[in-house]
């Protein structure tokens, strides 16, 4: 099972373990692939870390504890927090402001982003994370509603073109079918849809295009020796990373990322929490998405609670996944009240 627990809430994920220890009781076996080192402790019986496509230990699952399972992952480096290189945030200008956006499965009624911040969005699977971020991207069509980018008054954006040239871009959830041509270069990939930023004034060749992108590149800590790889070659990570190091090659200032550690080991989570606080740290604004919590609470100045296609609640970065989850089932709680009733949800 390559990463069978990607797209699951907590209750899925607890009957898809007790369907596996179903199966290793009637005498099956099971192979676990997950970056979820929970999961992995809870359900395996023995542990092997790879690296690099090759084995680094192998232990039963009693000798491990996270900790130890993260180290041996990264090869005895601590992985950097990002939080550990924050600084004070003095700015208190809005780089973007949202008003009264309604769009398929999605109401926002306001919304102020600062320059500089990093904001988190928390939700469950079907909650409207990703509708949202699409939304505010041009990717989904706009009913109504209004924005300021950079003070500026706009209507909202209507195409992912559309939002480039205002300042807005987006990393989608689905690298491989939405994010990156697999069977391009993964310079070609950092340069997509600006190929005259990447090369200059010359023809477009890929020495031109590996020149032009190696800034953004070593920005992601991509290594150069790979930039004329085919991106469809690349682990989860480092695909992850060229679609950091694109929005890095445009002149944008607002950053929209849909779970950007999805299906990624955790040293390269560990590149992209660090990259997300440089990213804030030079001026730009990040609006991000995940199903994993706690990583939305520990990397985020804020954090937006999601249920229903509203942002129902707006919570410090000190909270907890309880918090989150107590504002969600309650949310629900009261919807399902007023649609028994005959009303409409809040």
């Amino acid at each position: 099972m390559d990463e069978p627990t990607a797209s699951l809430g907590p209750e899925d994920v607890a009957r898809l373990h007790e369907v596996i220890r179903e199966l290793r009781g009637s005498g099956h076996a099971v192979i676990y692939v997950s970056h979820d080192l929970d999961a992995v402790l809870d359900i395996c019986d023995a542990v092997t870390v790879l690296r690099e496509g090759e084995v680094v230990q192998r232990r039963p699952t009693g000798e491990w504890t996270k900790k130890a399972l993260i180290k041996a992952m990264l090869g005895g480096v601590e992985p950097r927090s990002a939080r550990s290189v924050t600084t004070p945030r003095t700015a208190r200008t809005v780089a973007l402001r949202v008003r009264g956006l309604r769009a398929p499965g999605v109401q926002l009624d306001a919304l102020d982003i600062e320059v500089g911040e990093i904001v988190g969005i928390a939700g469950l699977v079907g909650s409207g994370r990703t509708r949202l971020l699409r939304a505010l991207a041009g990717a989904l069509p706009v009913q109504e509603g209004l924005c300021e980018i950079g003070g500026k008054p706009r209507s909202l954006p209507r195409t992912p073109v559309g939002a480039w040239r205002m300042g807005i871009a987006m990393a989608p959830e689905d690298r491989k079918d939405q994010g990156l041509v697999l069977d391009q270069s993964a310079a070609w990939n950092i340069a997509l849809g600006d190929f005259s930023r990447a090369s200059g004034r010359g023809p477009v060749t890929l020495p031109r295009i590996v020149a032009g992108v190696r800034s953004a590149a070593s920005t992601m800590s991509f290594a150069a020796s790979r930039l004329r790889v085919p991106a469809g070659t690349l682990s989860g990570g480092n695909q992850q990373k060229l679609m950091l190091a694109r929005l890095m090659n445009r002149p944008v200032s607002v950053l929209l990322l849909d779970e950007p550690t999805r299906g990624i080991d955790i040293g390269a989570k560990s590149h992209v929490f660090t990259a997300l606080r440089e990213i804030a740290e030079s001026g730009r604004s990040v609006i991000w998405s995940s199903s994993e919590i706690e990583e939305v609470l520990a990397h985020s100045d804020r954090i937006l609670v999601v249920a229903g296609g509203r942002v129902i609640d707006e919570l410090p970065p000190h909270a907890s996944p309880h918090d989150v989850l107590t504002r969600i089932f309650d949310f629900q709680r009261t919807a399902d009240v007023r649609a028994t009733d005959g009303g409409s949800a809040p």
